[in-house]
């Protein structure tokens, strides 16, 4: 583009929220590559099926005006609510401090983390919080496990660890969602309230465009 002389040069505020296309991209492939696709299981009424996640995929946009899942960049507002990552059912709209979170393991397992509040909310469920948080915490484990590189990942406690890991054997042995028992829910369960999960329900009222 030609520019009169003395024209100021606009510049991007690297702070300011703004719509991530490419990130959009990189989390529709994500939810639909072999790893997510094996996460299948039943956390009570929550439910985390891949035919979810390949729904969901099929609901993230990258324009402004598309109706759908948009992807968001906005670090001053995660640094204010102390998070790494958020998902806001009200504005159909998934929020990261920047473009590169998927780049490292770390990364994608909290964008699947993240997809699994909009798995509840493309199934306009209301849910326990605390239920939908450990439902999102055990995806993550288990997407993590699943690595062939060596993950070192120690926010979550050694139980989260064991509920994946016997999780996702028993869905390898029968390739069909598994259920969590009673005493893994619960185990889960604290490990939000631990984190500082509040108790209360989430009430979904869908996904625009679904």
């Amino acid at each position: 583009m030609r520019r009169m002389p003395g024209q100021r040069i606009p510049t991007i505020d690297p702070f300011a929220p703004h719509l991530s296309p490419t990130l959009a991209r990189g989390i529709r492939e994500l939810l639909v590559g072999p790893r997510v696709q094996e996460i299948n299981f039943d956390f009570g009424s929550v439910l985390v099926h891949a035919p979810h996640f390949t729904a969901v995929s099929r609901l993230i946009v990258g324009g402004l005006y598309e109706k759908g899942i948009h992807v968001v960049i906005h670090p001053v507002m995660l640094l204010q609510e102390d998070a790494v990552a958020m998902y806001f059912p009200e504005y159909d709209a998934m929020y990261f401090e920047n473009t590169q979170v998927l780049d490292d393991e770390a990364g994608r397992a909290t964008a699947l983390h993240e997809c699994v509040h909009a798995v509840c909310d493309y199934r306009r469920r209301v849910t326990a919080i605390r239920s939908e948080e450990g439902a999102a915490i055990v995806a993550e484990a288990w997407y993590l496990l699943s690595s062939d590189e060596e993950v070192i990942f120690e926010y979550y406690s050694d139980s989260i660890w064991e509920i994946a890991d016997r999780l996702r054997n028993r869905w390898l042995k029968t390739r069909v969602p598994v259920d969590l028992r009673g005493s893994e829910i619960n185990a889960a369960r604290a490990e939000a309230a631990r984190l500082g999960i509040v108790n209360g329900t989430y009430a979904h009222n869908g996904i625009a465009g679904a």
